[in-house]
């Protein structure tokens, strides 16, 4: 058994809070307030979100460090089962870490400091690989028997991340009869528990009360775009794009008289689609011979390279090609759906650039073909069916399901982009966070995946313009560049290499006046001597004033107040590890619930008990990366010296719950039960204790802590088991004679009382 500790000094209350994000109506200077009811509420539950850094303002010994969380844990919003955290120590201020730290590939709230615009909708991938953004879905299994509208709906959705906006319009459909749907608008939504309000204005059709209904936002989407893995539900981060065009029309009406039907026919609505409506068509081969195939022409730049796309679910048939022609002159990507594989073939002034097929969640593949025709105007993009070749005869039953069909100028295929009669502009993404003034010196990294080579924004420091940058960017030749550019003349261009398309990677440039370095990926730190430092206003991500952007993903970003060193940022570029300067005292990653040790009703309880380690900085890190709720709760910060007795408490210790329940009774002999808290109450009974523990620390507990102040009480730091019921912030309920009860031997009892409020 651990020996007892005991601390009534919590220095956290006059420490300086940093680190972080926070809500702004649940702050981080909440941890100080002795009023437990109180929660800070984080804005993401991944380290970079979850950071608590606390300066004491001088070196203290600290032997008792502790975070609790929300007083109704285990709740949302409190720390998962998986949930690990670390506490660091040390005298150098370089603890605090980055001055941000945005890390895009966990859930919570949109920060409020990045502004960012889109003029028109967009589309993801969500969690569960369904492609969302322009009209969401989630399915309800909800009772309307006797709901005759106008009225109001009540529902919990099951899905906690779906994006439903309050005062858009929504409509609950039947997902097997198109024609029977109500409509409405949202009035209330709560994104965290799923709690949304429908003011049902209008019914069509008819049928049965109970059946699996579908909600869908009717409105367009302009938010920004956490993407995901589409088979794997993996978050990718914040998906950045530039301005692309679908040059095709009715992309997932392939009934319609746009789509030329060669050999072929078409099965309307005849399977789910990958966002979850029951729209994909079925393209079905005639009983002749010949190809068997749908084409629609686009309008190109002459000769331009262009990415024709199309997402695909085998059928009777699992062989396809998409053909960019023009008279004999083509572009072919052959694919074949069950082996994953993807092929090219070109003929006359046609070039195949590339071919990829990328797999979906349910069975659904996206086939993607780039290609130009030299001196053309006029692409006819083609979806042909293969048994094994494209001419063969056909059985006028087989086929296989299509939906999404896109053709757009450039070297790769951006997130889809729904049409209906014309051609459709997805505008481009711009994001920027401001900054409260210039920098001397600093450090930028990102981790990223671009779809392309080159002409690559990933982000920079400027003032709104690109003559004046600190930048992280792909040249047009593909070079990954470290660049620094002052009143329009280039001052800095730190290539750290090339990198392949669609590849993960972290690079970084650190620099301060006349020096400069960049890294990437942990490689070789490429130096240089700028000569002025520009002035910058705001740091763009993404993106760069000259028009340039990412087209990928941004998954973390961090910014350094200083100059890293570049043995640091050459550590930094490695995975984005956290640069913090000497540390005196590290407790690793622990475990926040021990493994299973969860308790329903218990808050979390974060413990660390260093060896009396003086220092002014305390660092605590939570990673609740696998949690979907996207925040954390936070109740209560301990960091105070510990009093550790050398010898236990006797078997005279006890733990009880006391209800405050007052008793009514009735002159008739009835009771009435009037229930309050049930605090915890904690009596220990320290038999053993030496001269020196009884007339120092327990006398001293005595007169400081008193009735009203806070004691916190480990009764054995090795208890993880039985620590969330153990271990709570209390307050002494009586103090009691310290005797003399042997030679050089003392006694006394603690009797303790949990505080609530």
């Amino acid at each position: 058994m651990g020996k007892l500790l005991i601390g009534w000094v919590n220095e956290a209350d006059r420490a300086d809070l940093a680190g972080g994000r926070w809500a702004e109506s649940l702050p981080q200077t909440a941890l100080a307030d002795d009023r437990l009811s109180k929660a800070a509420r984080t804005l993401g539950n991944r380290t970079a979100d979850t950071a608590i850094v606390a300066d004491l303002g001088e070196a203290k010994a600290i032997g008792l460090a502790a975070l609790f969380g929300a007083v109704a844990a285990p709740a949302p919003g409190c720390p998962g089962s998986t949930a690990r955290y670390r506490v660091r120590a040390g005298d150098d201020a370089r603890l605090a870490g980055p001055l941000l730290d945005l890390d895009f590939t966990g859930y919570g709230p949109e920060d409020p400091r990045i502004a960012f615009t889109r003029s028109s909708l967009a589309t993801r991938f969500d969690r569960n690989g369904r492609l969302q953004g322009y009209g969401l879905t989630e399915p309800l299994t909800i009772n309307l028997d006797g709901f005759d509208p106008p009225g109001t709906l009540e529902l919990v959705l099951q899905q906690k991340d779906r994006d439903f906006r309050v005062g858009e319009a929504v409509r609950l459909a039947d997902p097997e009869d198109a024609g029977r749907y109500l409509d409405g608008t949202l009035t209330a939504f709560e994104k965290q528990s799923g709690s949304a309000c429908l003011a049902i204005a209008s019914v069509s059709g008819t049928g049965s009360s109970t059946i699996t209904w579908r909600l869908e936002s009717l409105a367009a989407r302009y938010g920004w775009r956490q993407d995901h893995e589409p088979a794997s539900g993996t978050p990718r981060g914040f998906l950045i794009e530039g301005e692309r065009t679908n040059l095709l029309a009715r992309s997932a009406q392939f009934g319609d008289a746009v789509w030329t039907k060669q050999n072929a026919t078409i099965t309307a609505d005849a399977g789910a689609t990958p966002d979850g409506s029951l729209q994909a068509d079925m393209l079905v081969e005639s009983a002749t011979t010949g190809i068997h195939q749908i084409t629609q022409s686009a309008t190109v730049t002459e000769g331009a390279a262009v990415t024709f796309s199309l997402f695909v679910k085998p059928a009777e048939r699992t062989r396809l090609a998409l053909v960019l022609s023009s008279g004999g002159d083509y572009a072919q990507g052959t694919f074949d759906l069950a082996a994953g594989t993807a092929t090219t073939a070109q003929g006359g002034a046609g070039t195949a650039l590339s071919a990829r097929l990328v797999p979906l969640a349910g069975g659904w593949a996206r086939c993607m073909l780039t290609g130009s025709i030299a001196g053309e105007t006029s692409y006819l993009a083609a979806c042909r069916l293969l048994n094994p070749g494209g001419n063969y005869a056909g059985d006028g039953t087989s086929g296989l399901l299509v939906w999404g069909a896109q053709a757009e100028e450039g070297p790769d295929a951006s997130s889809y982009i729904p049409t209906e009669g014309d051609p459709a502009t997805r505008a481009a993404d711009v994001a920027r966070l401001a900054l409260d003034g210039s920098m001397a010196e600093g450090t930028l990294l990102a981790a990223y995946r671009s779809r392309r080579t080159g002409s690559v924004a990933i982000a920079g420091l400027n003032d709104g313009t690109a003559d004046n940058a600190i930048e992280l960017r792909h040249g047009s030749g593909g070079a990954r560049l470290g660049y620094i550019v002052t009143g329009g003349a280039e001052q800095a261009a730190l290539s750290t290499g090339s990198p392949a398309a669609d590849t993960a990677s972290v690079a970084g440039i650190a620099f301060a006046a006349g020096n400069a370095s960049a890294a990437a990926d942990g490689g070789a730190v490429i130096t240089g001597t700028p000569g002025t430092l520009p002035a910058v206003t705001g740091l763009d991500l993404g993106s760069r004033p000259a028009g340039e952007r990412l087209d990928g993903h941004l998954a973390r970003l961090q910014l350094y107040g200083r100059r890293l060193g570049d043995g640091e940022l050459q550590g930094a570029s490695t995975a984005l590890a956290l640069q913090l300067g000497p540390v005196a005292w590290d407790s690793g990653w622990l475990d926040v619930w021990q493994g299973n040790w969860r308790r329903e009703g218990y808050a979390a309880v974060m413990l660390a008990t260093p060896p009396d380690v003086a220092a002014r900085y305390w660092r605590f890190d939570l990673d609740d990366g696998a949690s979907t709720d996207g925040f954390l709760d936070l109740a209560r910060l301990w960091l105070g010296p510990a009093v550790r007795f050398e010898h236990n408490y006797s078997y005279g210790a006890g733990l009880w719950a006391e209800p405050d329940t007052q008793i009514i009774r009735s002159p008739g002999g009835v009771s009435r039960f009037q229930d309050g808290a049930a605090p915890r109450i904690m009596r220990l009974t320290l038999e053993h204790a030496s001269a020196g523990e009884a007339h120092r620390p327990l006398l001293t507990l005595q007169r400081e802590a008193r009735l009203s102040g806070e004691v916190l009480t480990v009764p054995d730091p090795e208890d993880v088991e039985f620590r969330a019921e153990r271990v709570f912030i209390a307050r002494l309920r009586a103090t009691n004679p310290i005797r003399n009860s042997y030679f050089q031997g003392y006694a006394t009892e603690l009797e303790l009382e949990e505080r609530l409020t």
